[in-house]
Parts: structure tokens; sequence; C-alpha cells
């Protein structure tokens, strides 16, 4: 089923491909640069780098993507809410920027009743007559002029901020993209504050060099449909791709029409490896008969490393213990080799005639949670905070919710087993080996020669969540 053209072509502006052009607002009094370092010269490509964690939608990436990131005189290198405005296309990424923790919906909001306490502006029509004393007569608080209030001070803190920034308008020169989908990676990142349990070093330190989208979700919950939606900018109600068992994606997405495509139509080297669409890691590997990628919108995708022998239990470190982890190397899981090659791509950037796109899929934090023992050595059970789990939580989640969330299967085992700090401390532990090999990854990076890092783009996403207890699930 191929959808109309209207919704084939959404999104997309038709720009040419000649460029991507980038605003940075630059600190040229006090500033930070991407590593934290007091500098007035930081390097620029530490803000052309960005970083979307958890829960992306691309809504169609034509021939460029503008990108505005700021970073105005004092902030810090924190997560903060964001948007990426482009002539073609949206890159979103929730990251919470609170620090409470286990507070599920990524911004603190103030209640109308807190902003009318503050002060706000009398309003009258310019044709009301002056009251005698000179004032304004005074009116109630409505939401209009708090609004108006709010907009008022918005104002004024930008023009404040114009005065101490400078702005500089680059135009990268057909840049190198690197897309970095990691499976089933909720908000436990350090640098969020989501889970202060969770220790993940790469995520925090991509953060810092660049911007983390606080308020962006996924077209679905699911790995396959959200991922189809990702790549063409096609949403699921359009497509018809709903679920894991609509496979293989191709059946819903025409060929031609994905973000891999666009770029390779115009130009870019196009190669990837590991979980890009859903059950993609054969790669181009008997692409034809599996129908799980178009091989012709690459230029080449080597099939993922075979898994370790013996195979661990799909549900190895959730509903069961995770019995060979003493014996598991970092090595052993297809992601290491998956990010070993993707760092001889990003090796290969320079040698290039044009420009590379990119994908580098990481299937951890995904089940099987099968990391090496000194993963889950840096969570001991003992320690191990549960998220809030109320018994009444999906009272108000209709049925297709209920049978999401799966109350009566992974919750009811995990909960009859005795395993909700195994589950977490298994959950963390992948984590923390998904944050080792993007370490990898961007040291790879770093390494570039620096014409082609401020030349080079860096997105990060997550095709959804994972729950661990909340809501039952």
């Amino acid at each position: 089923m191929n959808p109309p053209p209207a919704e084939q072509a959404a999104g997309l502006d038709g720009s040419n491909g000649n460029g991507i052009e980038v605003t940075i607002d630059k600190n040229v009094s006090t500033g930070t640069d991407g590593g934290g370092s007091n500098s007035n010269s930081s390097p620029l490509c530490d803000r052309r780098i960005i970083i979307a964690v958890v829960s992306l939608v691309v809504v169609g990436i034509a021939g460029g993507i503008a990108v505005a990131l700021t970073k105005p005189s004092g902030t810090s290198n924190t997560a903060r809410p964001a948007t990426a405005a482009s002539g073609g296309g949206v890159m979103g990424i929730m990251g919470a920027t609170d620090d409470d923790f286990w507070q599920s919906d990524g911004m603190a909001d103030e209640s109308l009743e807190e902003l009318q306490q503050q002060p706000y502006p009398t309003r009258r029509p310019s044709s009301s007559p002056r009251q005698s004393d000179g004032a304004a007569e005074a009116k109630p608080p409505t939401k209009q002029s708090v609004l108006d209030f709010l907009f008022q001070l918005n104002s004024e803190a930008n023009e404040e901020a114009q005065q101490q920034q400078q702005t500089q308008k680059i135009t990268l020169d057909n840049p190198n993209i690197l897309f970095l989908p990691v499976d089933d990676l909720n908000t436990w990142l350090s640098y969020t504050g989501k889970n202060p349990q969770s220790k993940t070093p790469n995520f925090d330190r991509l953060a810092a060099m660049g911007l983390a989208f606080t308020n962006a979700h996924a077209a679905s919950t699911i790995c396959n449909p959200s991922r189809a939606a990702t790549w063409s900018g096609i949403r699921p109600s359009t497509s018809g791709c709903y679920d894991n068992k609509d496979e293989p994606w191709t059946r819903f997405i025409a060929e031609g029409l994905n973000l891999n495509a666009h770029f390779k139509d115009n130009g870019w080297y196009a190669a990837a490896r590991g979980k890009t669409y859903h059950s993609s890691k054969s790669g181009l590997h008997k692409a034809d008969e599996k129908k799980t990628v178009y091989p012709s919108e690459w230029h080449e995708y080597p099939k993922s490393e075979k898994k370790p022998d013996p195979v661990p239990n799909h549900l190895a470190g959730f509903t069961q213990p995770f019995e060979n982890a003493r014996n598991y190397k970092d090595d052993h899981d297809p992601d290491w080799h998956t990010a070993s090659y993707c760092i001889d791509q990003i090796r290969k950037f320079e040698e290039r005639d044009g420009p590379t796109f990119l994908a580098c899929g990481l299937i951890k934090p995904h089940l099987p949670f099968a990391v090496p023992q000194k993963y889950y050595d840096m969570y001991p059970t003992w320690e191990i905070e549960l998220p809030p789990s109320p018994e009444d939580d999906l009272d108000d989640v209709p049925t297709m919710g209920w049978d999401m969330a799966r109350p009566d299967k992974e919750d009811k085992n995990v909960t009859r087993l005795g395993r909700r700090r195994d589950a977490v401390q298994g959950y963390l532990a992948s984590i923390r080996y998904a944050d080792m090999n993007l370490g990898r990854i961007l040291d790879a990076y770093e390494a570039l020669p620096q014409s082609e890092r401020d030349n080079t783009i860096v997105a990060l996403f997550s095709d959804h969540g994972f729950h661990l207890g909340e809501k039952n699930g």
C-alpha cells in the first residue's frame, strides 16, 4: 500500500541539497566551549553537533536542514527545551531538563494560578478615559494578560541576550551526516536527571557538545512503525504500518522515499550497519528476499556480526538472570562490531571525494540485557531504586494502552519472580554498554581533522522508550 503523493512529499521543501545552513549564537564574552572549559573561541564543531536523545520524529529532510543552536552568556551545557527548525524537516528528541526523580512529562509546567500571583500589566482600550489619578484601572488577571506579561518578559530577555551575543551564520558544504539510532532507550540518561542512578558519561558528553531536544515524541511506541515513520517522514496512520507484525515495512513505504535515499540521490555516499530500520540487521544480505531495506537506497550495508555462542535467552537480565555475564566480553555483542564498522567509515570521511551519510544502529539497551558483568556491577541490586508503580496507574488508559502495557504478561512475571530490581539493574547495565560504544564512536569523530569535524553533523535518537514498572508495564 503506497501513500498518496501528497503524503510522500510531506515535509520536503524542494531545496537543491547544496548545503546546510546553520545559525549559531556564539558567546563572545565569558562562554564555555562544548567540553565545559572557559573559552572565547571554542571550536564551532562543538556547537554543530545535534544530539537527539529519546524519541525522534523526522518529518522529511530535503536538500538542507537549518538548525539554530544557541548558548546565551552564562548558561551551562545542560539540556534545555529547544527546537530545530528546518525548511524540510524536524529533528526532536526527548530528554528531561528538570531534576525531579522519575518525573515523566519532561518539563515542569507552572500553573496559571501561580502565574496570576505574579505582577501583571493592566490593559485598557486606547479609547478609555484615564483615571483622575493618572493610573489605569486595575482589573483582575486574565489568561490573556498573563500571556501578554510573559511575552513582554521574553521579549526583554531576548533583547538583553542579543546585546551579549554575536550571531554567526555558517553554511556547511555538503556535510557528512552521522545518524545514530538507539533501540528502546528511555530518558534514563544521567544528564537529564530523570534517573539519578544512571551513569552515561558519553551521552552526557554528546549533549554537552551540542543540543538536546527535550519535548519531542515518537510516531509510535513500537520499533517497526516508529522507525518507518522516522526514516520516511510518513506517519503510521498514513502508511498503515502500525505494528511489528506489519513486516516488512517496505510493504507500506515506497522505494526512494526514505532519508538515506534522498541523501544518496543527491551525491552522499550512503552506508550503514546494525539496526537502522526494523529487522534490518542483515543489511543488503538477501535484501531482495527479506525486503527489510531497499538495496537501491544504500551503497553498502554489511550484515551484522553473528550473535555469540551460546546465544543469550531473549529475556536474560529481565525475567531471568544472565548466567553467562562473567564470561561475556564487550566484543561478544553485535553492537561492538557495528560500532567498529562505523568507526572505520568515519575514518574514511576525509578520503572520499564527496560527503557521507552514515547510519550506525545500536541495539542495546533492547532485550536481552546481556552485557558483561562489569556493567551489572555498576548498579548493585541492593542500591536500586524502583520507579513508582501505582496499582491504579492503568485506570485511565484505554484498551489499546492496556494491550501495549501488557500488565498480565511481562510485569506480572517480573513481579511474580521477585525480579523488579534485577530488571532495572539489567536495563541500566545495558544503557551503560550502549554508552560505551557511543564513546568509541565519538572518539573516532573527535580524532578527525578539524575541517572534517566542522563539516559533520551528528544526530542521535531512540525509536521509543521502555517501561520498567511505570503504568504496570
